[in-house]
């Protein structure tokens, strides 16, 4: 009876340094080796996914493995909302000494199409309140309702300016004073062009033309030679300021 080559006992006695027989040694059928694994990931049961039970097996397939999270990583994080009120802690804050009730100007001011108006948000009043991207802008009158105004106002979408129709309460609009300077410059050169034409001149639109502001005129100082004082430090005396 001869012994198989490549069998533990066969290493025993060619002196191999395997000195035990196991189940894996001997060449049984009912024992093979284990399969292999082809995935590069170490062995670790914190690591191993096995198989749904019902799975049939697909030796040519590697073990699924997915990371075991821990409750830190699995918890979830609040994120900021973005909502139509957000980052309006100071945006919508009212100013110094305008608090408490609304006044009864704000409810008795006329509007007439055409108007100018600044939308300035009272966030006291909710209803009626615009979004927070046209608080401060000015926009033009459009239209009147019993309780509303209705603004056109120019907003900015994707690199182009549209123009937005909204209406606001009375209560968020005020009347806008963009406008002052170009009236008054209006009256006064109409003012010039009419004392042009009493006084028999040619009118031309240079003399109203608006410059930056000029630099000062040049003067000579006359008749302060004669009056000049000078003026000297006194050198500090110890024994006359009676120091010591």
């Amino acid at each position: 009876m001869g012994v198989p080559a490549g069998s533990a006992v066969d290493s025993i006695f060619l002196g191999s340094p395997v000195g035990a027989i196991t189940r894996w040694n001997l060449p049984n059928e009912r024992y093979p080796p284990p399969p292999r694994r082809r995935t590069p990931f170490p062995r670790s049961p914190a690591w191993e996914r096995t198989e749904p039970p019902g799975t049939p097996p697909a030796p040519d397939r590697a073990l699924t493995r997915l990371p075991v999270l821990s409750p830190y990583h699995c918890r979830v994080k609040m994120v900021r909302s973005g909502g139509k009120r957000s980052n309006t802690r100071d945006l919508f804050q009212r100013g110094y000494r305008e608090k408490g009730y609304i006044n009864l100007s704000t409810y008795l001011t006329q509007y007439k199409v055409g108007d100018y108006v600044d939308i300035k948000v009272n966030a006291a009043v909710h209803k009626g309140m615009p979004h927070k991207v046209y608080h401060g802008r000015t926009g033009k009158v459009w239209n009147i309702t019993k309780r509303a105004i209705g603004v056109e106002v120019n907003k900015r979408v994707r690199g182009e300016i549209i123009a937005k129709r909204i209406h606001v309460r009375v209560e968020h609009v005020r009347p806008s004073r963009c406008r002052e300077d170009f009236l008054a410059r209006r009256a006064a050169n109409d003012a010039v062009r009419v004392a042009a034409k009493k006084a028999g001149k040619a009118f031309s639109t240079k003399d109203v033309k608006r410059l930056p502001q000029q630099p000062r005129e040049g003067f000579t100082m006359t008749g302060i030679i004669g009056n000049m004082t000078t003026v000297t430090a006194v050198p500090y005396d110890i024994v006359r300021e009676n120091a010591l």
